[in-house]
């Protein structure tokens, strides 16, 4: 939603990212909070909010796009906030950084750079803040690029097959990753295919 905060999306979070189950989300946060919509908050406080909601994300199984904060060097609605150059490239940094930290599970995405003049306004923007249609155009194949590299990172496992013995035949069924686990050396045991990738079942004969 327009003019939000990362502490307001991370309290709808729940209801309009998790609740819809997702595959990924999209992340492109900070410049209200600059700008103090909310009032004004500190580099710490929306790298919080932002990691909070990818801590979500993840304990949900969503993959998160992370963009960069668009550039700008002021706000029309904001006048009194003259930091905003400095404060982006601040604060992308820390993003970038951050990201890296969670391989697999955020994706960066750099929507600053191709937008930014080298004096930090904004290329493609009637106001300074907000990417006109050539703006968007420029990113969005960018932000694509990334949520189909996070659809790609999902874990497919096969459908479990059935594995059944019948009881008389089975004392005790090990699931090892890689290789054997360690066993009593008196009962043999017999491996066979597993349905998970890189795993073997040991099935051990009772005596």
């Amino acid at each position: 939603r327009t003019s939000e905060t990362t502490q307001q999306m991370l309290l709808r979070f729940r209801q309009d990212v998790i609740d819809l189950k997702p595959k990924a989300v999209v992340i492109l946060a900070g410049t209200n909070d600059i700008a103090g919509n909310m009032g004004r908050s500190t580099d710490k406080m929306i790298m919080d909010n932002i990691s909070s909601m990818i801590d979500l994300a993840a304990l949900n199984k969503i993959k998160v796009v992370l963009c960069a904060i668009l550039p700008t060097t002021s706000y029309s609605w904001q006048p009194s906030v003259k930091d905003g150059t400095v404060r982006v490239i601040a604060l992308n940094q820390q993003i970038k950084a951050y990201a890296a930290t969670r391989p697999g599970e955020v994706f960066f995405v750099d929507t600053h750079t191709p937008l930014a003049n080298p004096d930090g306004t904004m290329r493609y923007s009637a106001d300074g803040t907000h990417p006109s249609a050539e703006g968007y155009a420029i990113i969005s194949p960018l932000v694509e690029a990334a949520i189909s590299a996070a659809d790609r990172s999902m874990i497919r496992l096969p459908p479990l097959r059935s594995t059944y013995a019948p009881p008389s035949r089975l004392m005790k069924i090990w699931i090892v990753e890689g290789r054997e686990k360690s066993r009593p050396s008196s009962h043999p045991v017999s491996p066979r295919e597993c349905p998970y990738r890189g795993t073997t079942s040991q099935v051990m004969p009772r005596p």
